[in-house]
């Protein structure tokens, strides 16, 4: 039980992280003008059946 109990954490660091990096790109992108940010939101949209 002891090796589990530190695991769910180090799983959620991990996925902090990710989402971290990931806004660090979306956030350099827009900067440098590569992706407008209303595009960013839109894709979110355009991806869920329907809304294409």
């Amino acid at each position: 039980m002891g090796e589990n109990s530190h695991r769910p954490a180090a799983l959620l660091d991990f996925i902090q992280s990710a989402i971290d990096v990931a806004k660090d790109i979306a956030i350099r992108a827009t900067a440098a003008g590569a992706v407008p940010v209303h595009h960013i939101h839109m894709g979110i949209y355009e991806l869920q059946p329907g809304n294409a």
